[in-house]
């Protein structure tokens, strides 16, 4: 799903998660909706299918919404807007070029410093930027990067944006929902804009590099320029070679030359103050920068541009638009389709018996609001931690059921969660454990500090389960209590 309809999806879904009086979107608008958008569908409908009714039906209800509201049209026509951005990224790119052909060190002297050529300055820039994309990469490990200009960026952008002040009670349930769904959208949204400002940036330092080379170039074609140096930490040609034979010695072998010795090097050393040092001509240490420019600059900033642009066009197309609430498209499909949603539960060190399955059921049934067919699969027990993957396999659906009473452990119930957790990598439904506090409660009736015990028992497998990604929830109530650790 590409960015726009990821965004307007998201958008009903915020709307259709606050309006829960239908004061918005009534029962007539939604069914409106679904007929149009293809319900129903085919129980086995693939991702595509389902994905193309989403959008479809978002659309219906999103010109809906912006029939009724002034806001909500501004929000639809603000997101179709991407002629500035583009245009903006243009001007930047070739502001870049410019600014490169204008900055070298071909000057009215027609003398310049081997030592102060911008392009030292540029390959070093370039060097710093390599070792940080490095780390970026080491520390990145599968989770979506942000950049830190990209925030900066996104505040810009909305700071043109017209204020909107609800005036009625269904403006103030669509202000809730807009809040609602920039929380959600934020984190992809900064996925998105890190991709294109990266890509851009690495654009534009190869075209600022390309500049500069062709800048000196093109000054070099009318004038001769007289190669010298001069440095605080260099004194003499002896201490000098061994740096520019690092810095430009792989451009002089590609042209079958050296770099010159230590002799060669003291009679170009500038002084200031010795009429006889006039330097050398500067074109062979032209090409020379040029060349190891284009090796460690121009070439590398190009495939990281093109690498982060193959990034941002597959990111495009795969925006995990469920992560934000996988209970409500679940839901949708489900209703779609007209079958009941079917989920897989593996309980883990408890004993089952009817009640207990009759409270996991009303407290999903809540949760999902749809009618639910549920497999019990066989409890693991303890010890068999590593296989609660292999229990859950083939569900589309699937849940582990814990004794909210047991104690807490990193090495059983916390190894179970990442297993499955591990396992399920690539889905974007989450990892959902379900607590059964019945026995603690039992046990901990009529003490004068329940209350504060079971608090505590609550905030220990919070901490158990906080970092593993997983969605938890209590099952003692018809509504699901937990939220995501």
């Amino acid at each position: 799903m590409n960015p726009r309809d990821a965004q307007t999806v998201l958008f009903v879904r915020a709307v259709e998660s606050i309006d829960t009086g239908d004061s918005l979107l009534d029962d007539g608008v939604k069914s409106r909706a679904n007929s149009l958008a293809g319900a129903p569908l085919p129980a086995d409908a693939p991702p595509s299918r389902r994905e193309k009714y989403l959008v479809a039906r978002a659309g219906q209800l999103i010109d809906e919404l912006a029939r009724r509201s002034e806001q909500v049209q501004h929000w639809s026509e603000d997101r179709k807007r991407v002629s500035g951005r583009v245009w903006g990224a243009f001007l930047f790119l070739v502001l870049a070029t410019v600014t490169g052909f204008l900055t070298n060190e071909l000057g009215a002297e027609k003398r310049i410093n081997i030592l102060a050529f911008p392009l030292l300055g540029i390959l070093a820039w370039s060097l710093l930027i390599y070792v940080s994309e490095l780390i970026y990469l080491l520390r990145w490990r599968g989770h979506k990067g942000v950049h830190p200009w990209a925030e900066a960026l996104r505040q810009f952008v909305r700071r043109g944006r017209r204020k909107w002040e609800p005036e009625s009670g269904d403006e103030e349930e669509l202000a809730r929902a807009i809040r609602s769904h920039e929380s959600s959208w934020s984190p992809i949204e900064l996925t998105l804009l890190t991709a294109r400002l990266k890509t851009t940036l690495h654009l534009a330092a190869a075209l600022f590099a390309a500049g500069a080379i062709g800048g000196m170039y093109v000054k070099g074609l009318a004038n001769e320029y007289r190669a010298t140096w001069e440095s605080t930490f260099f004194s003499e040609g002896s201490e000098l070679r061994p740096f520019l034979e690092g810095v430009l010695g792989p451009a002089a072998a590609l042209r079958g030359e050296e770099i010159p010795g230590p002799a060669e090097l003291d009679r170009i050393q500038w002084t200031g103050d010795d009429p006889a040092v006039v330097g050398e001509n500067a074109a062979r240490w032209i090409h020379w920068y040029a060349i190891t420019i284009g090796l460690a600059v121009i070439g590398p900033r190009l495939l990281l541009a093109l690498l982060w642009r193959l990034y941002l066009a597959r990111l495009s197309h795969t925006i995990p638009y469920r992560r934000v609430d996988p209970h409500y498209f679940d839901r949708l499909i489900a209703l779609a389709s007209g079958k009941k949603q079917e989920s897989v539960v593996v309980p883990y060190g408890i004993r089952l018996d009817d009640e207990t399955r009759r409270r996991v059921r009303e407290t999903l049934e809540e949760l999902h609001r749809r009618s639910l067919e549920l497999e019990w699969r066989p409890a693991l027990p303890f010890g068999e931690e590593d296989s609660a993957a292999e229990a859950l396999a083939g569900a589309e659906s699937g849940m582990l059921l814990f004794d909210f009473g047991a104690t807490p452990e990193k090495e059983t119930h916390r190894l179970a969660v990442e297993a499955v957790r591990a396992a399920g990598a690539a889905s974007e439904s989450p990892t959902v454990v379900l607590l059964d506090p019945t026995r603690f409660d039992r046990i901990i009736e009529g003490l004068p500090d329940r209350v504060a015990r079971r608090e505590e028992r609550l905030h220990a497998w919070e901490a158990l389960l906080e970092g593993t990604g997983a969605e938890w929830h209590l099952v003692e109530e018809r509504k699901a209590t937990g939220t995501p650790a």
